[in-house]
């Protein structure tokens, strides 16, 4: 139900034979209290939900694989449930510009592709998969890159910029095919690079 009008879902809301919940673009604020049965959803996209304050608790989403919240700029936090979405293969948050706090365990074991760009109050993001992908953060303010990176297994597209301290740390990741980083205001150590990148593109880069 795209451009869904209300705050909330009805309380007649019953989503259990559900395999996909579009609701984007919707004026909802949150879709419902306490937990649903969700075993059967596979997809849940909730972008351009821009009043959207909170997910609601995904515990019972065993099966979802894509979770979409691009442009749900009043979100502040994502739920601690998500972190144990084990068959999650897609998480998308660009441009949560609010979004401060993401679950510090992300059990995401099945994760190929994580997008957060334009998230501009986020610090820090915890420990991810390493079958990861495509992993885009692009605009935001993170101070360390994630351990659970520094080798992964098959990164395809890594895109970063405006970061806001050296990341000297993203010089140990190695085996990917494009590296794009853009307006990275970083103290750069070239001794450091210990990495095989087949395509650099470094556009407008400065050292703050």
């Amino acid at each position: 139900w795209e451009v869904y009008p209300g705050k909330c879902l009805p309380l007649t809301f019953t989503p259990e034979h559900l395999v996909e919940l579009n609701l984007g673009n919707s004026k909802l604020e949150k879709l419902w209290q306490g937990t649903q049965p969700l075993t059967n959803l596979k997809k849940m996209d909730l972008s351009g939900s821009l009043s959207l304050k909170e997910v609601p608790d995904l515990s019972n989403a065993t099966n979802l694989k894509k979770l979409h919240l691009t442009g749900c700029w009043s979100l502040v936090e994502i739920p601690s449930s998500v972190g144990d979405l084990h068959k999650l293969e897609e998480l998308e948050m660009n441009l949560c510009i609010s979004l401060q706090v993401i679950p510090a365990h992300l059990n995401l074991a099945s994760l190929e592709s994580l997008q957060m760009s334009g998230c501009w109050q986020m610090r820090k993001i915890p420990d991810i998969s390493t079958n990861i992908k495509t992993l885009v953060i692009g605009d935001t303010m993170l101070e360390e890159f994630p351990e659970s990176m520094v080798s992964p297994s098959e990164s395809q597209y890594i895109r970063q910029s405006h970061f806001s301290s050296d990341f000297g740390t993203i010089a140990s990741i190695s085996e990917l095919s494009s590296y794009d980083r853009e307006d990275t205001r970083l103290h750069q150590r070239s001794s450091r690079v210990k990495v095989s990148i087949h395509s650099w593109m470094s556009k407008a880069c400065f050292t703050a």
